[in-house]
């Protein structure tokens, strides 16, 4: 029980920190292809 709780944990936290390692990439791509396009 306690072991399946840690492994449930670690799934999610690992996870979490997938999601926001996206998000920040996505912000950064959003704002190169942005300066891009403006500069074309």
């Amino acid at each position: 029980m306690h072991l399946e709780f840690l492994f449930h944990n670690l799934i999610l936290h690992g996870l979490e920190d997938l999601f926001w390692c996206v998000l920040v990439h996505a912000k950064k791509w959003e704002r190169l292809v942005r300066e891009t396009s403006l500069t074309k």
